[in-house]
């Protein structure tokens, strides 16, 4: 092994946040990270994400905050029930606190549904953390909103400096469409057409993170609509757009976007992290360190890799031959997240 997991661990952890930055940016919140990727960007997996590793990022957390209290309107917040629940994503305390903060800030009506009260824990525990895992103090009151569902931060003090979506931006089209359609899954039905063409109805559930029920009945009034056609092959009915070009020649571009399984991908990126994050992994023998990966990746990483859809080729886990297999692994993280 030519690297070792401390030394990857502390790698992996600033190219999670570039990314983020860099994601957030695309978005409307205030930073200076370069845009430009070829994909739309999923705001309820990002703030899933988000609410694990932000924590290692006060500044970045707290813009997210602040942009929040512009867009908040256009996340769908059930979708994000689904998304955290179906994926498992751990942050949802913390998703709870931003809920009740939002809450707090004339969103009442809206966010309340995830804002549950005070987490489940025995103590209040610090939010944010340094890469090396040592807390961020607090510096006198802790803020009251984080403070009742059990986390410790200074006074939420938000700049005001991050702006609505860019509405020209192809990394933003998944908010552009919401804004036109309104929050619903006719969006997620309509993006994932435009860039894979013709589908059934059971993948796009599964692709948007919708009831089954709930998107057939939406491509049953589209395709009354005219603008999107259904064709029976068998028993299979599969949907499409008739003409793409003009959808396009009406967003601006797009025709080299992929679509990507964000939930998937990230909930995988968050549970490799969980997994080595621990001091006391770090301290486990190296052999020991890559039967708990191989592991992880057996059970659910490699498969929730294959469903995002990323074109990035990881080391199989049940061939890759000894330590070789935590070198490979570490090449495909690095150059999935660069």
């Amino acid at each position: 092994m030519t690297q070792s997991l401390t030394e990857f661990r502390s790698e992996y952890l600033e190219l999670m946040l570039r990314f983020l930055w860099r994601q957030w940016s695309a978005l409307g919140v205030a930073g200076h990270a370069e845009t430009g990727d070829c994909w739309a960007i999923d705001p309820e997996a990002l703030l899933a994400f988000t609410c694990t590793i932000g924590r290692y990022d006060s500044r970045l957390f707290d813009e997210v905050l602040d942009w929040l209290v512009t867009n908040e309107r256009f996340i769908n917040v059930q979708r994000l029930k689904t998304v955290m629940r179906k994926e498992g994503f751990r942050g949802g305390s913390t998703l709870a606190a931003v809920a009740g903060f939002l809450a707090e800030n004339g969103k009442k009506a809206k966010w309340e549904r995830l804002a549950k009260g005070r987490a489940e824990q025995e103590n209040d525990r610090y939010l944010f953390q340094r890469p090396d895992g040592a807390v961020l103090p607090v510096v006198g009151n802790p803020d009251p909103v984080f403070k009742e569902y059990g986390w410790l931060r200074n006074p939420v003090d938000l700049r005001g400096l991050s702006a609505e979506f860019p509405p020209y931006s192809e990394t933003s089209l998944w908010m552009r469409l919401r804004a036109l359609f309104g929050v619903t899954a006719r969006c997620e039905i309509v993006l994932y057409l435009l860039v894979n063409g013709k589908c059934g109805s059971s993948v796009l559930a599964r692709q948007t993170y919708f009831f089954h029920r709930t998107i057939q009945d939406a491509l049953g009034e589209m395709t009354r609509s005219g603008l999107v056609v259904s064709t029976r092959i068998g028993r299979e009915r599969t949907y499409s757009l008739p003409d793409v070009a003009k959808w396009w020649s009406l967003l601006g571009g797009g025709e080299e976007l992929v679509w990507v399984c964000w939930p998937a991908l990230l909930s995988a990126l968050e549970a490799i992290w969980l997994r080595i994050q621990p001091p006391a992994f770090a301290e486990l023998p190296p052999l020991l360190q890559m039967s708990e990966l191989r592991k992880l990746m057996r059970d659910t990483g490699a498969e929730k890799l294959a469903r995002s859809g990323v074109d990035i080729r990881f080391p199989d886990a049940e061939r890759q031959p000894g330590m070789d297999y935590l070198d490979a692994l570490f090449v495909a993280l690095r150059n999935l997240l660069r």
